[in-house]
């Protein structure tokens, strides 16, 4: 029997979330996993993107905790390097707890 391959790391500093890819598709979310959390950063923080953005999104999904959150930082017409530091961490967690959720989601299908 042949040992799991290592995890690989979502990316940057995405390892002090403890979030952990075990397959490259395991870094990706499904259509309904993103329009849940663009739904969720919008009632939950504010950060409600038009449709057409929340499209783009859906159509490429940034593939990492730390470029979705810089991600949804710019398309608010915000720099991710000079926001509010609370509230970059309360963006990161909430896009994080989606990669993990949909990652748990992918690993079960399996």
């Amino acid at each position: 029997m042949t040992p799991p391959a290592p995890p690989i790391a979502a990316g940057g500093s995405d390892l002090r979330t403890g979030f952990y890819c075990y397959a490259l598709a395991a870094c990706t979310m499904v259509e309904r996993d993103v329009r849940f959390l663009l739904q969720r950063l919008c009632v939950e923080l504010g950060f409600c993107l038009p449709p057409d953005t929340n499209d783009r999104l859906v159509a490429n999904v940034p593939t990492t905790i730390d470029e979705f959150t810089k991600v949804v930082f710019t398309e608010e017409g915000l720099d991710p390097m000079a926001a509010d530091k609370h509230l970059y961490r309360q963006v990161k967690e909430v896009v994080a707890q989606a990669f993990r959720e949909s990652a748990g989601r992918l690993s079960d299908d399996a």
